[in-house]
C-alpha cells in the first residue's frame, strides 16, 4: 500500500475571509446548490454510504457537515472539526492545538465538474476558521493528484507522510452494557477517546428505561444505543442475558 499524506493548510490566511466564503457560495447558488450544516444525521449517512462507500459516514456523524444539495438531492459534502477519532495518523498532527480535522469531501458522480468540489472545499475552510481553528488537517491524502488540488485550492502543504501498515492497529469491536447515569460508560468513553483501550465501541445497550448512559453514548458518537429492558421483578439476570445474546 502507498504512502499517504497528511496535509496543513493555514486558516489565519486571507484566502479564508468571509467575503470570498461569500462569493463561493454565490457561485454554488448560481448551479443552483443550495448550502446547509448537518450534524448527527442519520440519512446524510445513509447517502455517504451509498454515494461513496467506506467508512467516510461513521467520520461525518462525528462532525460537522456542510452539505449541498439541488432540488431536494444531496449533490456533495465535506465534514469538519471531526471529534473522537482514533485512527493513528491523527496523533502527530491531530493533535496539536487550534487543529480541526478537514475531511472527508465528496461529490457525488453526476455533480463534478465546474468546481463544485473548489468552491465547498473553500467553505470547509472558512467554517473551520469561523469555529475558531488556525489550522487545518488533511489527514491521510492518497496521491499527488489530490495533493496537488488541495494545494492550489487551499493553499494546503505536506507535512507528514504516513505509512498504512505501520500505523494499522487491529481493534476489537465490542458491545457495552450500561445502566443508571453511565458513570462507567463514560470512564470507558474516556480511554477509548484517549486511545488507552484499543476498541472500537460498536453498540452500547441499556437495560433501564430511564438510563442516562444512553445519553452519553450518543453524545460520544456511538452510533448504535438500543434499550432493552431487564424485567428485575420478573427475569433472572441469566434470563435476561440470554435475551440480549
Amino acid at each position: 500500500m502507498r504512502a499517504l499524506a497528511n496535509l496543513v493548510v493555514d486558516l489565519r490566511s486571507d484566502s479564508f475571509d468571509r467575503e470570498l466564503a461569500a462569493e463561493a457560495r454565490r457561485r454554488l447558488e448560481a448551479r443552483g446548490l443550495q448550502v446547509e450544516e448537518r450534524e448527527r444525521d442519520d440519512a446524510l449517512c445513509a447517502w455517504i454510504d451509498v454515494a461513496f462507500g467506506g467508512g467516510w459516514s461513521g467520520e461525518a456523524y462525528r462532525s460537522k457537515n456542510l452539505v449541498l444539495s439541488r432540488d431536494g438531492q444531496r449533490r456533495a459534502f465535506v465534514s469538519l472539526a471531526a471529534q473522537g477519532l482514533r485512527y493513528a495518523w491523527l496523533r502527530n498532527e491531530g493533535a496539536r492545538p487550534g487543529t480541526g480535522i478537514f475531511g472527508p469531501i465528496g461529490v457525488a458522480a453526476e455533480s463534478r465538474s465546474g468546481g463544485i468540489g473548489a468552491d465547498l472545499a473553500l467553505l470547509g475552510c472558512t467554517r473551520l476558521r469561523e469555529l475558531g481553528y488556525e489550522r487545518a488537517l488533511i489527514p491521510a491524502v492518497g496521491g499527488p493528484q489530490l495533493e496537488r488540488f488541495y494545494e492550489r485550492v487551499l493553499g494546503a502543504r505536506v507535512v507528514e507522510c504516513i505509512d498504512p501498515m505501520r500505523w494499522w492497529e487491529p481493534r476489537a469491536r465490542v458491545v457495552a452494557m450500561a445502566s443508571g447515569n453511565g458513570s462507567n460508560l463514560q470512564a470507558l468513553l474516556d480511554a477509548i477517546s484517549r486511545n488507552e483501550l484499543p476498541i472500537d465501541l460498536a453498540a452500547v445497550v441499556v437495560n433501564r428505561g430511564d438510563a442516562g448512559a444512553a445519553e452519553r453514548a450518543r453524545a460520544a458518537g456511538v452510533r448504535h444505543v438500543e434499550k432493552t429492558i431487564w424485567l428485575r421483578a420478573s427475569e433472572s439476570r441469566a434470563s435476561y442475558d440470554a435475551r440480549l445474546l
